[in-house]
């Protein structure tokens, strides 16, 4: 934000409001590229703080992953830069979203159609939802407690794979085979769907320290 406030954003040289994604080029023009040219045109801005999300497990599999190497670039670039320009930065480091967990795992239960856990189901995880991460974002900039540092994020519960799967079972109705390591339901709606989301919900954030 400018020195002003939050409700006066700075302008920026591009339209921000874009959607930028994949299919308009790759892990190294938008994950890299476009994360740095965004950061650069805030510096130029005059911004005092500066928040980037990155990926939870980014520095472990930077060396595996392309996209992890690229948005740790991204990383990289914009605290050695920040630091040089007096700009205070956050990197948030969220665990994983529950739009995209929903996607592949409950979804499918909740269109009737089986739903593939790989092995047990039983690892654990604590997705955020994104708005609750925007909130986060929100209060780096506002309170500037968590100025040059690193963050590691994630929702306040914590469920197995298999466990998320069963709500949605309850949720949608009748449970029905999945076939092995999976599971289905036979019903499935809008309603049931809306339902299933809001019971999965996380309503804060819950930092990892």
């Amino acid at each position: 934000a400018r020195k002003n406030d939050l409700d006066h954003p700075p302008t920026f040289p591009f339209p921000l409001h874009r959607s930028f994604s994949r299919a308009d080029g790759t892990v190294w023009t938008v994950d890299r590229d476009a994360s740095i040219n965004v950061w650069r045109a805030a510096a130029a801005s005059k911004v005092r703080t500066f928040v980037l999300v990155a990926t939870f497990e980014g520095r472990a599999s930077r060396s595996r992953a392309a996209i992890s190497e690229a948005k740790e670039q991204a990383v990289d670039t914009v605290m050695r830069e920040s630091r040089a320009a007096g700009v205070r930065f956050c990197v948030l480091r969220p665990t994983a979203y529950f739009k995209d967990m929903t996607a592949w795992l409950v979804d499918p239960i909740l269109a009737g159609r089986p739903a593939r856990i790989t092995g047990s189901g039983a690892p654990r995880i604590n997705p955020i939802d994104g708005a609750d991460l925007a909130q986060l974002v929100r209060e780096c900039v506002a309170e500037g407690g968590s100025e040059n540092r690193e963050l590691l994020v994630g929702g306040p519960q914590v469920y197995t794979l298999r466990g998320m799967a069963e709500l949605a079972v309850e949720v949608a109705g009748p449970a029905r085979p999945g076939g092995e390591g999976g599971a289905g339901t036979t019903g499935g709606d809008q309603a049931a769907a809306a339902s299933a989301a809001d019971l999965i919900k996380p309503r804060r954030l819950w930092p990892l320290r």
